[in-house]
């Protein structure tokens, strides 16, 4: 079983980009300069880290979080998590409402990872739940750069 826990800031400027770029599915929207990009737009970047009980590190999340009244807290995840998809279950909840002080979370991910039947049903198992609401188009375009011109 992963623990989740927070990353300060010295701790995510540190090791943050080198530990991401060891997952395959790692994203740029995910590493340490989009989160500064994000801080700089008002949103507070809350970095967190699944770890075994030996330390190797499982997932990585980068969130955004925005806080409103009341202690109601909207987390915003683009491109991840990443990682082990077994370990984004409700202790990746409660770490970030308690590491937060949240006391009512929405948290929204866009994964960038490839879709399949297996990740669905692990993340419907865990609680996770497609929104009603669609914020993009959710297709993807892929220009391959080694055609000549």
């Amino acid at each position: 079983m992963a623990i989740w826990k927070k990353l300060t800031e010295e701790e995510a400027e540190r090791i943050w980009d080198e530990n991401l770029t060891r997952f395959s599915e790692h994203s740029p929207f995910q590493m340490y300069v989009w989160g500064e990009y994000k801080r700089a737009l008002g949103w507070q970047p809350v970095y967190l880290i699944a770890e075994d009980g030996s330390g190797d590190i499982k997932a990585m999340m980068l969130g955004f979080l925005r806080r409103f009244p009341l202690k109601v807290g909207l987390l915003w995840c683009e491109g991840g998590p990443v990682g082990e998809i077994t370990t984004w279950d409700k202790n990746l909840e409660k770490t970030i409402a308690h590491e937060t002080g949240v006391k009512r979370l929405y948290c929204r991910i866009r994964c960038d990872r490839e879709r399949n039947i297996n990740d669905t049903l692990a993340l419907n198992h865990q609680g996770w739940m497609r929104s009603w609401f669609s914020m993009t188009s959710s297709f993807t375009m892929v220009l391959d750069l080694e055609k000549s011109e």
